[in-house]
């Protein structure tokens, strides 16, 4: 699955030169495709959030697995969290028998 940049501005999306959440650019820059490995920690962070955990929770999770932030930072902090949950999936959740925790 394949989006323009260009569909990103026209949207109303902010361009910061780092693909958002759940996509990554391809060798030209000019194209976005899922991230198999971000998708699989917004599984896990909704499923944590389904599980009535807290956005610090989430947060303190992510960060003792060692999961990397977009940025590379390191460190999930709760609006981080939120921010990422409320883009909708793009791909179906896997199985209930599939886990995704820890796949990043």
């Amino acid at each position: 699955m394949l989006i323009r940049e260009a569909h990103m501005r026209k949207a109303r999306r902010r361009s910061s030169g780092i693909a958002p959440f759940r996509w990554e650019f391809d060798e030209t820059r000019r194209l976005c495709r899922i991230n198999e490995a971000e998708q699989a920690t917004a599984w896990w962070m909704q499923a944590l959030r389904d599980a009535a955990r807290t956005l610090r929770e989430i947060a303190g999770e992510l960060n003792e697995a060692g999961v990397a932030t977009k940025t590379g930072s390191g460190w999930w902090s709760p609006s981080v969290v939120r921010a990422a949950l409320m883009r909708p999936p793009l791909v179906p959740r896997p199985d209930a028998g599939e886990t995704a925790g820890g796949a990043a």
